[in-house]
């Protein structure tokens, strides 16, 4: 799966995974970029921090169930769902 817009893109795979996710903001921007997880309830269950084009896995500590991913660098924002299942 993956998210564009003029400045930030998102790839996550596998979506939807029994196990672990793998995600990478790849952005012409240097600076840092911030990456929450939400669950269906609108609770943040986790947040971090990323360099553009790292590579982050994330999942491991995850329910199953659907999540949204906001990423955020600047001004640019995006959001993306995953599933666990």
């Amino acid at each position: 799966t993956s998210s564009k817009d003029a400045q930030v893109q998102v790839k996550v795979y596998p979506n939807p995974s029994m196990g672990l996710f793998h995600l990478q903001v790849q952005t012409p921007g240097k600076e840092q970029v911030a990456i929450r997880v939400i669950d269906a309830q609108g609770r943040m269950v986790r947040e971090m921090k990323a360099n553009p084009y790292e590579i982050k896995v994330i999942g491991w500590d995850l329910s199953p169930g659907a999540y949204i991913l906001e990423i955020k660098q600047g001004r640019s924002r995006q959001t993306l769902k995953i599933m666990k299942e």
